[in-house]
């Protein structure tokens, strides 16, 4: 895993055959996004075109930050690539909603059902 960071911005990544984790910690703002924004150019300068972004320790973004996103997705898209955001804060999930990002960024969660909805559902079968 490789990293750089500065201030209260830290990132985080892993990246092979042509995608990459990045994971985002601190805040994401005006003075911080243009690092993020280099950092993404970057990789797909290395033809890394799948590029999933967690953003679990990040406390804070704003409107630069929110652009560095939707910049990377539509370029990525462009490029046959992907662009996604994974487990963001309850406060930033929010913040993708209200701005309408949310179904242009967040990764849609996968639903697995457990030994317990099973038991359920066969349960139900043999009830008379």
């Amino acid at each position: 895993m490789e990293s750089f960071s500065g201030g209260e911005f830290g990132v985080d990544f892993v990246h092979s055959d042509g995608e990459a984790l990045v994971l985002l910690s601190g805040e994401l703002d005006v003075a911080t996004a243009p690092a993020l924004r280099e950092r993404l150019a970057e990789f797909v300068s290395q033809g890394l075109i799948t590029i999933s972004v967690d953003l679990s320790a990040l406390r804070f973004i704003d409107s630069a930050g929110l652009f560095v996103f939707v910049v990377a997705q539509k370029h990525l898209e462009r490029m046959g690539g992907s662009f996604l955001l994974l487990r963001p804060s309850p406060q930033i999930e929010k913040l993708l909603q209200v701005t309408g990002l949310a179904p242009l960024l967040l990764a849609t969660p996968v639903v697995v059902p457990s030994i317990a909805d099973e038991a359920a559902l066969r349960t139900s079968r043999l009830a008379p």
